[in-house]
């Protein structure tokens, strides 16, 4: 693991590669299957949407899959208390269902934060990279500079305005990605 810059974790070779392959499997074999869901985004300058499609071009599902779930949330669960420990978040947080996104060419995620609306408690993103086999759709933070994902990859950061960021548009190959949140809880 390498330290990116201010609070933002990068767990390199976190996710295994044939979990990776697995899911990126599983959802080509499924993919005509709509599961798109839209959700809030926040741009940062004062404009939020219920059309995901005015920041986002990307295919995304927001399914529970028994088998592929149960993997990723004890793989998420190390890389936040690591995190946890690092960053003494003392909060009772829980964690939002996985979305699973694919990136084809052109695709891209604007500058956004993922906190900013209200009632949205997002506190600390996850983000956990399927492949690398692809060009373009680097992760930038306006304030923190920019990340080439790789295969494996997952990052842990802060949600808050101060990491503003962008997935870079791609630019060949398709590029799958899986997000979910730790958010407070609800009392």
């Amino acid at each position: 693991m390498q330290k990116a810059n201010n609070g933002i974790e990068l767990y390199y070779n976190h996710v295994p590669d044939q979990l990776c392959d697995k899911i990126i499997k599983f959802f080509e074999k499924d993919i005509k299957t709509p599961y798109v869901k839209k959700s809030y985004a926040y741009n940062g300058e004062g404009v939020s949407s219920t059309d995901e499609d005015a920041i986002v071009k990307a295919q995304c599902w927001n399914r529970f899959i028994p088998e592929i779930d149960s993997e990723l949330y004890d793989l998420y669960s190390q890389a936040v208390i690591d995190y946890s420990s690092k960053y003494r978040l003392v909060a009772s947080l829980s964690d939002t269902p996985y979305k699973y996104k694919k990136y084809e060419v052109g695709g891209y995620f604007d500058w956004h934060t993922d906190t900013g609306l209200i009632g949205n408690t997002n506190v600390i993103q996850g983000m956990m990279y399927l492949n690398d086999d692809y060009e373009g759709g680097e992760v930038e933070w306006e304030h923190w500079g920019l990340i080439k994902p790789s295969k494996g990859l997952c990052i842990i950061a802060p949600s808050g305005f101060l990491f503003r960021h962008r997935c870079r548009e791609i630019t060949r190959g398709d590029k799958y990605i899986i997000t979910t949140f730790l958010t407070y809880k609800e009392d």
